[in-house]
């Protein structure tokens, strides 16, 4: 008797079993099975024996490689020839060293547990990528969004600019040629009394022909928005000229205050102020009746202030439509007053700059 193994658990069989066993000559080995009794998992069950291989070491060297076996049971594999259990493989291939093959389990567990890992990483990669694309899905939602909002709102914008160029044109012909054509017809009046003066007809009929030719311009600068670049250079000059030109035949006085900041002023801003004081004169010369009229313009690096004052008749009720409109075309605003000695003072205040104008 070499050795006799009793089961006592299940916890008593492995993979590999393993005895020591005193030095002993012998020729040949007998493995038997005395009590089978029953499985511990399986107690009305009958246990079963099993070998995949069979070694016996001496002095490291397996003698049972390769030497011939005799079974007394019949195996259930027969694929699998008594011969295979001593010819160094088991029946997952070459038997491997016990220690090569507990790393092989170490690293296998290793293997697991890192699985696990890269498993929740994964997890977490996935969910922080659904998330970003959840992001950037509401970002390219809310982008389309803003698109869409700037591309109304730059149609509102172009419509309401269409607006106001459309009311501007509308203001400047009114403005400009109701008093071109009023001063042309003040004009013939002249005319017809000058019929026995031919020097006084002759100069007459020569401004007629300029102030003819100046409203084709003003309706050509009308129509193109005033875009020619010779409208109002010196704004100064052209107050002063019309003055002179409207009101020849009252007695009127005009001072400035700040001339380089109104002639450094854009040329449409120029352009509107011309026109606004321009109807301030052909106001006064239509529906005044006035005899003295009093012009003063004051200009800073923050406001611009346009005052008219005639000692006309004065009238009632609220500032002109046609000066209302050009006062919002500028930004601007008009207001009236009545000076106590009679007459109407018409007073524009205004920014001098505006970054939209």
């Amino acid at each position: 008797m070499l050795i006799d193994y009793r089961r006592e658990s299940s916890n008593d069989i492995s993979p590999f079993m393993m005895w020591n066993i005193p030095e002993t000559n012998c020729r040949y080995v007998k493995l038997s099975v005395i009590e089978p009794g029953p499985s511990l998992e399986m107690p009305d069950s009958t246990l079963r024996v099993g070998f995949a291989e069979i070694e016996f070491l001496s002095h490291g060297r397996n003698v049972a490689l390769g030497r011939e076996v005799t079974v007394s049971i019949k195996s259930r594999d027969v694929n699998r020839t008594p011969s295979a259990l001593t010819d160094g493989e088991n029946l997952y291939g070459r038997i491997l060293p016990l220690r090569k093959w507990v790393n092989q389990l170490a690293r296998r567990h290793e293997l697991t547990n890192e699985r696990s890992a890269v498993t929740s990483a994964l997890n977490r990669q996935y969910a922080r990528q659904k998330s970003i694309m959840t992001f950037m899905s509401w970002a390219i939602l809310a982008l389309v969004l803003i698109i869409g909002c700037v591309i109304l709102y730059g149609r509102s914008m172009r419509i309401r600019q269409e607006a106001r160029v459309r009311e501007r044109i509308a203001a400047n012909l009114h403005d400009e040629l109701g008093a071109n054509l009023y001063a042309i017809g003040m004009l013939g009046d002249i005319a017809e009394n000058s019929v026995h003066s031919p020097d006084r007809l002759i100069e007459t009929v020569r401004r007629i022909r300029s102030l003819t030719q100046r409203t084709g311009t003003a309706t050509r600068i009308c129509a193109n928005m005033m875009e020619a670049s010779d409208v109002c250079q010196d704004l100064v000059e052209e107050m002063k000229r019309d003055a002179a030109r409207l009101l020849a035949d009252l007695d009127h006085e005009i001072s400035f205050e700040g001339e380089d900041i109104l002639n450094g002023l854009k040329r449409r801003r120029r352009v509107d102020i011309f026109l606004f004081y321009k109807e301030c004169l052909t106001n006064i010369i239509r529906h005044a009746h006035a005899s003295q009229v009093s012009i003063s313009v004051s200009a800073n690096n923050r406001d611009i202030v346009i005052t008219v004052t005639d000692d006309g008749c004065g009238f009632s009720g609220e500032v002109p439509a046609a000066l209302q409109r050009r006062a919002r075309l500028m930004g601007g605003v008009v207001s009236v007053e009545h000076p106590d000695s009679g007459g109407t003072s018409v007073i524009l205040q205004l920014q001098t700059s505006r970054w939209w104008s």
